[in-house]
């Protein structure tokens, strides 16, 4: 009988490990995810230096991607553009 009662807390006890577990890697990802996409706070540097567009419904987006939009994508080496005329 207590070897029953010894195997049951034990069983109890790892479940209750495993769970703990798995509550703290949901935990540490909703936290690095919440890192990434700040909801509206001011970043830790300061403000940003993007753009902010006001919605229909009050809500402001900014944009902090300034540097990234201002990069060229296709490099001076590659392609080429020509005029196009359509013909009849």
């Amino acid at each position: 009988m207590v070897f029953l009662l010894k195997l049951i807390f034990f069983i109890f006890i790892a479940g209750v490990a495993v769970l703990a577990y798995f509550a703290l890697r949901i935990y540490l990802a909703f936290r690095k995810v919440k890192k990434q996409f700040p909801g509206g706070q001011e970043p830790a540097h300061g403000p940003s230096s993007g753009s902010s567009t006001t919605m229909p419904n009050g809500e402001i987006l900014t944009d902090t991607r300034a540097t990234e939009r201002s990069r060229k994508i296709i490099a001076d080496d590659e392609g080429e553009y020509v005029d196009f005329e359509e013909e009849k």
